[in-house]
């Protein structure tokens, strides 16, 4: 899930329960860019999005 600083929902990706939530993060930002026109350049994360794909 990804929500602007105000808490609205730019983007939802749903996975079965077994994935790694890092494993999604090129399919929930391609999601936010969409949606957003490209334009955001910074995202705060929590703990699991972590690694080299995440960066």
């Amino acid at each position: 899930m990804a929500v602007d600083t105000l808490g609205h929902l730019l983007a939802l990706v749903v996975t079965p329960a077994d994935e790694q939530e890092r494993a999604q993060v090129a399919e929930l930002s391609k999601a936010v860019q969409e949606v957003t026109g490209e334009h955001v350049e910074v995202a705060f994360v929590d703990q699991g999005y972590t690694g080299p794909q995440a960066e």
